[in-house]
């Protein structure tokens, strides 16, 4: 029995395709062969099953989300002042619609 040669070959993409794979990756370790080939996987499982097809699109950002927190741990304060910021913008904005009327 023959082994299966693994063999690889170049493609030329554009920057911004470059940095798009670079966008998908869950893992900074993961190539451009493994990014292209999982957006292919879910290109077939779209065709077969859209809804499982976006679970997998949701997992797969939740991933991403969880990591870059776990990198950069000083974006959760930051998002959390900027919720209540955001909060605090909301209430005013009732409180003067409410005083107007």
């Amino acid at each position: 029995m023959q082994e299966t040669e693994n063999k690889s070959t170049t493609i030329k993409v554009s920057e911004k395709t470059r940095d798009r794979l670079e966008h998908l990756k869950e893992h900074k370790e993961e190539s451009a062969d493994t990014l292209i080939n999982k957006a292919l996987n879910i290109l077939n499982i779209c065709v077969r099953s859209p809804s499982l097809a976006g679970r997998i699109l949701k997992d797969i950002d939740k991933t991403k989300k969880r990591k870059e927190l776990l990198d950069n741990p000083d974006k959760i304060v930051i998002k959390r002042q900027n919720n209540h910021l955001k909060n605090n913008i909301e209430n005013n904005i009732q409180r003067m619609k409410r005083s107007a009327n």
